[in-house]
């Protein structure tokens, strides 16, 4: 017996042949708009999704009621089967973030809000569970916060906040170590406006460069308080000695004795010196200004002001140890 031809047909029923198809899922069947869903299949040799993948196990990202297919294959027999599976989706809430106002000056505050429909709680990544909370960064920040709705799907936002530098600012005073009388020039830099404010007073000026006469003696400290193009401020504080300066003697803190004589006089003075050192013997004016300066060992060192406009004027003694400071009338 022989044939030409055999052809075997190998019939395909629900009983015979036909694979059996199991479908699992990862973690819940209901979950939340952009949350991962791992699906996998087996029972079968290949395997054809409705979503386009040819593998056992396919992660799905839903973002509304989606039902799955996987049609699974017996690569010996031919036949195949198909099994679904239906996953439910909750609404998860749009989140929005923001910062009033958001840009600071370092160090400042600034209140960062955030708002979603249907949110019932916020975490933020810097602490706080409100929907606003303050910040005081000190560099450029961006901040995350997280909302969770009732349906326990949360969102995320994040906002930014802007940083401005704080100014250098830098005060000086024409003379840091004055008479009680005296016209003191204080100047800032570093900023665009200043203030300032003294230390025995409550009277405030403004301006680069203000004049202000102590009128006591002791310790004053001026404040500066400098203030930028972006509105952010800086301080500095300037520290001057004021001295009585009263009589032609002028004994300083470590007691060394100068006279100056004559005084008043017409532009010609002595200023004799009993220290045994060098000291530099400086004229100013009622500004601070230094109108005349001089080196000197010798203990008497003559000093000529004729070509300056009469009134009171100045002469600070400087040696390594001291300083002295004698008021002076040119006639």
């Amino acid at each position: 017996m022989s044939w030409d031809d055999l052809k075997i047909d190998i019939p395909c029923t629900p009983t015979l042949n036909t694979p059996t198809i199991s479908l699992a899922v990862g973690g819940t069947t209901n979950v939340c708009a952009g949350s991962p869903v791992n699906l996998t299949a087996s029972g079968a040799n290949a395997y054809s999704w409705n979503t386009g993948g040819t593998t056992s196990a396919i992660t799905v990202t839903p973002s509304a009621n989606s039902t799955y297919v996987v049609t699974g294959t017996n690569s010996l027999t031919g036949c195949s089967t198909s099994v679904s599976q239906a996953i439910s989706v909750k609404t998860a809430p749009i989140v929005l973030a923001f910062a009033l106002p958001p840009t600071v000056c370092a160090g400042k505050s600034t209140n960062l809000s955030a708002q979603g429909q249907g949110v019932a709680s916020y975490n933020w990544n810097v602490g706080g569970s409100t929907s606003s909370i303050p910040v005081s960064p000190t560099v450029a920040t961006t901040y995350t916060v997280i909302g969770t709705a009732q349906n326990g799907c949360s969102g995320q936002a994040t906002v930014a906040v802007g940083v401005n530098a704080l100014p250098n600012v830098t005060g000086t005073a024409s003379n840091a170590n004055a008479c009680k009388d005296d016209a003191i020039t204080l100047s800032g830099s570093g900023a665009t406006t200043y203030n300032w404010l003294s230390s025995v007073n409550s009277n405030l000026m403004q301006g680069v460069n203000v004049v202000t006469v102590p009128g006591m003696t002791g310790p004053v400290s001026y404040t500066v308080t400098g203030t930028d193009n972006n509105g952010c401020t800086d301080t500095d504080v300037i520290n001057i000695t004021v001295n009585a300066c009263t009589g032609i003697n002028g004994v300083a803190a470590n007691s060394n004795v100068i006279n100056v004589y004559p005084n008043p006089n017409t532009g010609v003075f002595t200023v004799e010196l009993n220290n045994g050192t060098t000291n530099t013997v400086e004229v100013l004016d009622m500004t601070g200004r230094i109108v005349s300066a001089s080196t000197s060992a010798s203990d008497k060192v003559e000093i000529n002001i004729n070509t300056l406009a009469s009134g009171v004027y100045y002469v600070r003694v400087k040696s390594a140890t001291s300083m002295d400071v004698i008021k002076v009338v040119k006639q």
